[in-house]
């Protein structure tokens, strides 16, 4: 019974594999700028291909594997010095997942200044069954944005404060590339009366926007209020004084 089992089981594992077209392949061809619509060059980009659909946590762990999927790189390359990338990849039969990943951290020629992003539903992309032609994707510079708070001339009140700034790396649907699943990152701080100043250093995409909003406290709420920032090379401060 368990020898029975066993290949049932060798049989089911076997079906889950990808399997491919003999001499046939598969095209993508998109282009790479940054915040001011500048070319990014030598940025990697893989092709991966799966028997079902991947969810977040899948893409961003390749390495993960449940027991029931597999998951195969398909094709790989750079982006030329106008930003665009041609990539030839292997053709998988029927119609598994496709997902692009570019700059994953992993992969040779990473570049640690830019974010990752992953692309979804390829398979959406109207083509020619041959050609895949992916929208312009952005990668801007990562800055150090950094929030400093100072006690000048309230000295009895709490202060509480959050912050909150789109995460680094992204999650692009295709067809509609602007469809961004950002999940939020957050600074919750709270100054007592006796400190007297705070800092952080935050690592947020240029051109991104951080939200700073703040409350005064002494046993009841004194003021409250929100600041918007847009994030640049240049405008890579806040202060905050009360």
């Amino acid at each position: 019974m368990k020898v029975k089992l066993t290949l049932v089981l060798l049989c089911f594992l076997f079906s889950c594999q990808i399997r491919y077209e003999d001499n046939e392949r598969l095209f993508l061809k998109g282009k790479l700028a940054n915040n001011d619509n500048a070319a990014v060059a030598n940025i990697p980009i893989e092709i991966y291909a799966s028997n079902i659909w991947l969810n977040v946590f899948e893409v961003e762990n390749l390495n993960s594997r449940n027991f029931f999927e597999d998951v195969d790189l398909i094709g790989n390359g750079l982006s030329a010095a106008n930003g665009s990338y041609g990539i030839t990849a292997i053709s998988p039969q029927g119609e598994p997942f496709l997902v692009t990943y570019i700059n994953r951290a992993d992969a040779e020629n990473y570049n640690t200044k830019k974010p990752s992003i992953v692309i979804y539903d390829l398979n959406t992309i109207p083509n020619d069954e041959i050609t895949y032609n992916l929208p312009l994707a952005t990668l801007s510079d990562i800055i150090p944005f950094e929030i400093r708070v100072e006690r000048k001339t309230n000295l009895t009140d709490t202060l509480v404060f959050s912050a909150s700034f789109p995460r680094l790396n992204r999650i692009l649907n295709i067809p509609d590339i602007s469809n961004q699943q950002i999940n939020n990152q957050f600074l919750n701080k709270v100054m007592l009366p006796t400190t007297s100043q705070t800092r952080d250093t935050l690592q947020i995409l240029e051109g991104d926007l951080l939200t700073l909003n703040y409350t005064l406290k002494n046993r009841t709420i004194i003021s409250s209020g929100e600041e918007q920032i847009k994030v640049s090379a240049t405008n890579n401060q806040y202060v905050f004084e009360f």
